[in-house]
């Protein structure tokens, strides 16, 4: 039932040469449907926002070079699905995709630390979490902003996001961390 299961990695770390940060990538099918499955860890820091969307965009076009195989479930890379209210739905065009990734696989699942940030100060964002704006962090978040205008990350879905931000928070107190803690143990 399981076939054609091939796998790669891919190193973004230093020159591209170091697997500090990447991905690796994991393609199947299971009867006639492709799948494609994409654990990855991208540059940090507010300061390397362009960076991460570079690592991702890599990551996808090496994972098409040696995984990719055209899946007969979707249309041609540059059609047009014309039963779709772009407006209404916020959906890229097939036409306009430049990522070819969701042309090769009928299901793609990406995970694990992108490192999208929320596009604010830390201390507006710290201001934000006292005051539980969370829908105005989400409304800043990059990742989300991205799948709505950068044809990089047309096609994505993300699930509802319906739980408080994670970062900086310490579950032993059950409060956000507000200011900036240097682990000074060594390892």
């Amino acid at each position: 039932m399981i076939s054609n299961v091939k796998s790669t990695r891919i190193a973004t770390g230093f020159f591209n040469a170091f697997g500090n940060k990447g991905a690796i990538g994991i393609s199947f099918q299971i009867g006639a449907n492709s799948f494609c499955v994409i654990n990855g860890h991208l540059s940090s820091g507010q300061s390397a926002f362009k960076r991460r969307i570079t690592e991702f965009q890599r990551i996808n076009n090496i994972i098409v070079e040696k995984l990719g195989q055209r899946s007969a479930k979707h249309p041609p890379r540059f059609s047009i699905r014309t039963n779709i209210n772009f407006n209404k739905h916020r959906v890229m065009p097939t036409c306009l995709r430049v990522n070819r990734l969701f042309d090769c696989f009928d299901f793609v699942f990406w995970s694990g630390d992108l490192n999208f940030r929320v596009n604010a100060s830390r201390s507006i964002v710290d201001g934000l979490l006292k005051a539980r704006c969370y829908d105005v962090l989400l409304n800043n978040d990059q990742l989300s902003l991205l799948m709505k205008v950068d044809p990089n990350f047309a096609g994505i879905q993300e699930g509802p996001i319906n739980f408080r931000p994670t970062y900086k928070y310490d579950l032993a107190s059950g409060k956000y961390v507000l200011t900036t803690i240097y682990n000074t143990r060594k390892i």
